[in-house]
């Protein structure tokens, strides 16, 4: 959370996913931060952290650039269509250790589970 130079409160929700995340569908920004943003309105900051074709081993690597240095205040986190996908193939036990250590990445004042 900041504040603008007027003052006002402004809360920052990162989304920490792949391609999923990050589909422009022909706009200039990812139609995900367009809609999220629009429903959240002008007090929430959305940071579309998603890149195409990173799987959970990629997330591990770019958490602390594309997310946590943000000290966002809500993030959500959905990865697998890419540690399923034939050609790369995570195994279940890495892609198990590699969500939680997702999450073992927020400080524990602020891991909540939905």
């Amino acid at each position: 959370m900041y504040r603008t130079g007027r003052g006002e409160q402004i809360h920052e929700t990162g989304l920490f996913r792949d391609s999923i995340t990050s589909r422009t569908e022909g706009y200039d920004r990812p139609l995900l931060t367009i809609k999220l943003a629009s429903k959240l309105g002008e007090e929430w900051e959305v940071i579309n952290a998603g890149v195409p074709g990173n799987n959970t081993f990629d997330a591990i690597e770019r958490i602390q650039t594309d997310v946590l240095s943000h000290n966002p205040d809500l993030v959500t986190v959905l990865f697998g269509a890419n540690d399923a996908a034939h050609h790369k193939r995570v195994q279940l036990l890495d892609y198990k250790r590699n969500l939680t250590d997702i999450d073992k990445s927020w400080p524990p004042f602020r891991r909540t589970r939905l």
